[in-house]
């Protein structure tokens, strides 16, 4: 008998104990979810030993799968024993107490005109000799925004063929994955429909026109827009805090057998 109880490991030990719980606290409270919670002991019971048996064949150490698929079930155990109830104002309350990872960015619509250094090798990549070779198409530019509209300029004079702004409001977020923080920041400090001055980004100087930018509001609607997400993540911080206080629990009140995996 204590051969067999020595090879048992203390995790699953427990869950097999976490499981019979189930179905006898289920039995004497007699509620309308007793054929369900029995199924779901039952399974976690069944699963357990299964595993244990896994553990006793010394599959764990022949195969990392089997191993991986052990440390999955455990997991699995921890956080679905008993299912997260959630309400609205557990929901409201982690969102205002996470607010700056929610919080709304801009929206900015713009466009630019690029135009490339004519030496991108040189050292002087950026400066202010290197703007000068490009005073010619600057003026030509700036002549020609008096009498036309800025994408008619662009379309003769834009040399960047890798990607193209969307016309309309994007986030602020996705400008800078674009063109980088730096340079969306002077962006949003332009007023609307100004034109900015050569601002240099890799290997040449764009030319920009800010035509909108809207500040959103932390407000109910945008709450609801976003609730799906918000729920998904503290469903998620639950989870990893089940796991946590399992862990803690099991570290205090068991005596773990270790494994040798090679």
């Amino acid at each position: 008998m204590m051969k067999i109880f020595n090879k048992l490991n203390v995790l699953f030990f427990t869950a097999i104990l976490a499981g019979l719980f189930l179905i006898f606290y289920d039995t004497i409270s007699f509620n309308d979810n007793l054929s369900l919670s029995n199924k779901k002991a039952v399974a976690i019971v069944n699963d357990t030993v299964i595993t244990e048996r896994g553990i006793e064949l010394n599959l764990h150490k022949k195969d990392i799968g089997v191993r991986k698929e052990m440390i999955t079930q455990v997991i699995d155990f921890i956080i679905q024993v008993e299912d997260n109830q959630i309400t609205e104002a557990d929901v409201r309350d982690y969102f205002k107490k996470n607010i700056n990872k929610y919080a709304p960015t801009e929206k900015i619509k713009f466009d630019f005109i690029f135009l490339k250094s004519n030496n991108p090798n040189s050292v002087l990549l950026g400066t202010e000799s290197d703007l000068k070779t490009l005073e010619t198409k600057i003026s030509n530019i700036n002549l020609e925004l008096d009498t036309k509209t800025f994408s008619e300029v662009k379309q003769k004079y834009n040399e960047n063929n890798l990607f193209d702004i969307p016309q309309k409001l994007i986030n602020l977020k996705d400008c800078e994955q674009l063109l980088g923080k730096g340079i969306c920041n002077q962006i949003t400090m332009m007023e609307i429909n100004s034109i900015s001055e050569p601002i240099f980004g890799t290997n040449g100087f764009y030319i920009f026109k800010l035509y909108d930018i809207q500040k959103l509001e932390v407000n109910d609607d945008y709450f609801e827009e976003i609730k799906d997400r918000i729920i998904f993540d503290y469903n998620n911080q639950l989870d990893d805090q089940k796991l946590k206080d399992y862990l803690i629990y099991l570290k205090e009140n068991s005596s773990i057998t270790r494994y040798d995996f090679q």
